[in-house]
């Protein structure tokens, strides 16, 4: 079990490198691109959520703990993100001024991404744990999740005057907490109770709510394209569900 999730989470990790690149080729992208991209995966999320991780929490543990475990894990983001940069930063940053202001922004938004990634490794983990189709669907989405994460990183590196394979690399690394997040959780629940692993999902639901909810929602509408990110939102919460259903996961 502990290869695979180690290469699930390296896969999911991949994605912030992807996105990496494609900063390196277009350090500026178009902001109706990126919105849309952000609200695509606001829709991944959330269907990840609300139809995988708190489905099986609650059938593991009952309605009232799962929603416990899921209170925790948004009061603990939310405690994260009063000492650590949010993301919201990550398309305005481009606009900054001064290159050493957009480096020094790049490399923030870098460590809050890490920190962020922290409870996406832990849902893979658990997930895999639990059932691996459901640990296979979720490092998949959220691979994709991860891709404008990377490009938020390495857009001001970028812009301010770094080497772009450095800023790539510093995108890439960003997500490096994705594996050591899940191969923790693996390691230190692969043998606990039913109510340990459901909690831990109930706990990633909660933290991945927060960051879908407090960043990436209003970091999508906050350029003049929420029809774009809503409608975009709508198609990866269905595309979601229906690839769900085909795997039964």
């Amino acid at each position: 079990m502990i290869l695979e999730v180690l290469l699930l989470s390296l896969l999911a990790a991949s994605g912030t490198g992807i996105g990496g690149l494609i900063a390196t080729v277009m350090f500026k992208p178009r902001e109706r691109i990126l919105d849309t991209l952000l609200g695509f995966t606001s829709g991944v999320m959330l269907s990840l959520i609300f139809f995988q991780l708190l489905t099986h929490s609650i059938d593991a543990i009952g309605l009232i703990t799962a929603s416990v475990g899921f209170t925790l894990g948004v009061l603990i983001m939310l405690a994260i993100d009063h000492f650590l940069p949010h993301i919201h930063a990550k398309i305005s940053s481009r606009l900054g001024v001064g290159d050493n202001t957009r480096i020094r922004m790049g490399l923030l938004i870098a460590i809050g991404i890490a920190v962020h990634n922290i409870p996406e490794g832990l849902a893979i983990g658990v997930s895999y744990a639990s059932l691996p189709a459901l640990g296979i669907f979720i490092a998949v989405a959220i691979a994709i999740h991860n891709v404008p994460e990377g490009l938020a990183t390495a857009a001001p590196l970028c812009a301010g005057g770094m080497c772009r394979s450095k800023a790539c690399l510093l995108a890439f690394l960003s997500g490096l907490a994705e594996p050591t997040a899940a191969l923790l959780s693996v390691l230190l629940l692969g043998s606990v109770s039913t109510i340990i692993l459901g909690l831990s999902l109930s706990f990633a639901a909660g933290a991945m709510f927060y960051i879908t909810g407090d960043e990436l929602i209003p970091e999508s509408h906050a350029h003049g394209y929420e029809h774009e990110a809503t409608i975009a939102m709508v198609v990866g919460l269905l595309l979601t569900m229906a690839i769900s259903s085909i795997l039964g996961a």
